[in-house]
């Protein structure tokens, strides 16, 4: 059985686009400053067009990766859990801290109540991300990345009630992040929605974000995303040296495994030429930044 990307899990693609207005976004709001000192609590939404858009599945794969990356990583409260299943306000009044852990969801805040339903997430056997929001987890707070051929999502079954926009501001939350205040918070989510809740009316949406705003599909989010044709690594397949041109030759430089993780920091005397030999085969990030910029390169070590 072949396993494509997860986006397709739960429906077909439709054969037409059938929503009046194409515009499904993703917003990124400051939900609370200091609920944990010096950090700030981020909520990101989907924002719908019709009041009956059933917000199906947050996923990312291959084809269209999914990565939440942080300058220092992300909060993860020991009294919280991975996903709004595990939330339950109740212990708020005597755990504060909790409330601001960091979070999977669609559409609820805390333990969902019937009819609404908690979200399901689904892992690839070679990258796992789920943990990532797990505190006491050795990958606790690292970057989340869904990039490889199988992919990962959380997805809820059609007709939850949980995935309909709220009245209000016509938008579904879908997760929650928790970084220092001073830090960056930015990525790539990919969404699908079923319009008017019709599952043969399925759409499909990639937005990227740079902290705080509305991002739209196919939007440059910030002068640190357009800066990337500005430097480039060859060869982008090696078992040993790469060598940097342009501006991320005098950045500062990190390895990222394909799991989020850092696996390697890189000297200033060695960031014209990079020696990556030691490392398992498979795909890396290299991550450069310098200033307002920042920026990634992907390239493969074999073995």
């Amino acid at each position: 059985m072949k396993i494509r990307p997860f986006a397709l899990l739960l429906a077909a693609l439709p054969a037409s686009l059938l929503a009046q207005n194409l515009d499904y976004c993703l917003t990124v709001e400051a939900h609370a400053i200091d609920g944990i000192d010096g950090m700030t609590t981020y909520r990101f939404y989907v924002d719908a067009v019709n009041p009956t858009d059933f917000v199906g599945a947050v996923y990312g794969d291959a084809m269209s990766p999914l990565a939440i990356r942080t300058s220092n990583g992300f909060y993860n409260d020991e009294f919280g859990g991975s996903s709004t299943a595990e939330i339950n306000p109740a212990i708020f009044s005597a755990m504060p801290s909790a409330e601001f852990d960091s979070w999977f969801t669609i559409g609820s805040e805390s333990i969902p109540v019937p009819p609404a339903m908690a979200v399901t997430a689904i892992e690839s056997p070679t990258q796992s991300w789920v943990s990532h929001f797990a505190a006491g987890a050795a990958e606790s707070g690292t970057d989340v990345v869904m990039d490889d051929a199988i992919g990962g999502i959380w997805f809820l079954m059609n007709g939850a009630v949980n995935g309909l926009p709220d009245a209000t501001n016509l938008r579904v939350l879908v997760m929650q992040v928790t970084v220092p205040t001073a830090d960056d918070l930015w990525g790539t989510l990919n969404f699908q929605v079923f319009v008017e809740g019709d599952p043969s009316a399925m759409e499909t949406r990639t937005c990227s974000f740079n902290g705080e705003g509305t991002f739209c599909p196919g939007e440059q989010v910030s002068v640190a995303e357009a800066a990337d044709v500005q430097w480039n690594v060859f060869p982008t397949a090696t078992s040993g040296a790469v060598t940097l041109t342009g501006w991320a030759a005098s950045a500062e430089l990190v390895v990222v495994s394909a799991s989020g993780q850092i696996v390697r920091t890189v000297p200033a005397a060695l960031r014209n030429t990079l020696d990556l030999s030691g490392l398992p085969t498979g795909w890396y990030s290299l991550v450069a930044t310098d200033g307002a910029r920042r920026s990634t390169r992907r390239l493969f070590i074999t073995e």
